[in-house]
């Protein structure tokens, strides 16, 4: 069943949260609190504040709770690889640089979440002309180069890692466990979806 509480603060927001929580454990129900990073230190003292400690309830990012299934590579880690791989490929790239690899990993990641691949970037790239064509063959290679680093090292990107969710819920791994979204809002699109 799915309840939708709406909240015009975060005070009161983690005010519902805590009451909620309260309400299933003083039935011995186990609760799993999803939340953006930035926020679990404060879902977790709400609930504590409320329920004056407690082994039934869990508070965690979509990233933490699926980091035991597989090595995830934070942002920075995926930087620094973008970096490395930009350095290497000095030749064969039209405008890319090593400086700018931030840059180059933030549109990866938005490619990706948006279900764009390399294949598809080497499409547009045949359709395009000029600048935007060498840009688009740029990030093609850099990231054909990425996701072979990432094979290679049997990493998971930090941005790819809620593909591993549906897998993980069909497991049975939240089985007899109330799961709360909190803070809805704050999730990216991907996270939403």
């Amino acid at each position: 069943m799915t309840k939708i509480i709406g909240a015009p603060t975060l005070d009161d927001a983690l005010a519902a949260l805590a009451a909620q929580v309260k309400e299933r454990e003083s039935r011995g129900g186990k609760n799993l609190i999803f939340c953006e990073d930035k926020l679990t230190l404060l879902a977790e003292r709400a609930v504590l504040q409320s329920s004056g400690g407690t082994m039934l309830t869990e508070v965690s990012s979509f990233s933490r709770f699926l980091r035991a299934d597989r090595k995830i590579l934070s942002k920075q880690g995926s930087v620094m690889a973008i970096s490395a791989i930009l350095a290497a490929c000095e030749g064969e790239l039209g405008c890319f640089r090593k400086n700018a690899a931030q840059a180059v990993y933030e549109t990866i990641a938005q490619l990706s979440a948006s279900r764009v691949d390399a294949a598809a970037l080497r499409a547009s790239a045949e359709q395009a002309e000029g600048l935007l064509r060498l840009k688009l063959c740029d990030l093609a290679l850099v990231f054909e180069r990425y996701e072979a680093f990432l094979h290679e090292r049997e990493l998971l990107d930090e941005n790819g890692y809620l593909a591993l969710l549906p897998e993980k819920i069909a497991s049975g791994a939240l089985a007899d466990t109330h799961v709360f979204f909190f803070a809805f809002p704050s999730f990216t699109a991907q996270a939403r979806e």
